[in-house]
């Protein structure tokens, strides 16, 4: 019956499964302390007659189990990712900075002087183009985005040894394709300007490829990095959510034998 459960991401079932309780424990408290009456021909059904627990105590039991319920929905869902990607956000940034530095001194070595790095045209497009790979969509699922999702599922957080190895270069890559096919979309060696004018850019795409695979190792530590954060995170707030519910079992234990 309850099988659509499975389904549901880990922080949804913990928020289901409270709030089922919730409602589960009230109404056993009532029936166990007042039964049920109904009266079937004037469409009455009345629970809890005759109860000795205070109404008052019932409406605090169920709100100190929906309280909980959102804390915990807190815990391994929203207060989770925040924590997650703020990391995953500094990460990438060292990412953009390896990026750039590399095309900085292919110009360099191409005869760009250093002082007009920044403002030269195919480091303006080539700072654009790194932007929409980490940050944006422009068609190409961003850097940020796959981490992100897959932050999301959390199936990576009970990956160890091999198959956390694993994880990590199938997720390298997925990154990995992702930039090369936006570099070849929007990185064309040969540009033609508005007069028909065309010419070669310095560092050709072929160049900047090359160069791009030797980043790799560093790229793929970086998300390594990200993602052993990751765990560290689940394992931090699951052990906050493990105190909160110990707590919360002390509140509801007092209030069903007041």
């Amino acid at each position: 019956m309850f099988a659509w459960l499975g389904g549901l991401p880990e922080w949804a079932q913990i928020v289901m499964g409270i709030g089922l309780l919730g409602v589960l424990v009230v109404l056993i408290t009532i029936i166990a302390r007042g039964g049920i009456r109904a009266d079937i021909k004037a469409g009455k059904i009345s629970l809890g007659a005759g109860t000795d627990i205070p109404v008052s105590n019932i409406e605090h039991l169920f709100e100190v189990i929906m309280d909980s319920a959102v804390e915990i929905f807190e815990l391994s869902g929203n207060r989770k990712m925040a924590k997650q990607m703020k990391y995953a956000d500094q990460k990438i940034a060292v990412m953009r900075t390896k990026k750039e530095a590399n095309f900085y001194k292919l110009l360099k070595n191409h005869g760009v002087p250093h002082e007009r790095l920044s403002s030269y045209e195919d480091c303006q497009l080539y700072t654009e183009i790194v932007g929409n790979m980490l940050y944006g969509e422009n068609g190409v699922k961003s850097t940020k985005t796959i981490i992100r999702q897959t932050m999301r599922d959390g199936d990576f957080v009970k990956k160890e040894g091999k198959d956390f190895d694993t994880f990590i270069e199938d997720t390298m890559e997925e990154v990995r394709q992702n930039w090369n096919r936006y570099l070849n979309e929007h990185y064309e060696s040969n540009v033609t300007n508005i007069t028909g004018q065309s010419r070669l850019r310095i560092v050709s795409r072929e160049i900047l490829y090359d160069s791009e695979q030797l980043l790799v190792p560093d790229m793929l530590q970086i998300i390594r990095d990200i993602f052993m954060n990751g765990k560290r995170v689940h394992e931090e707030m699951m052990e906050e959510k493990e105190r909160l519910i110990a707590k919360r079992k002390i509140e509801i234990k007092s209030i069903y034998e007041g």
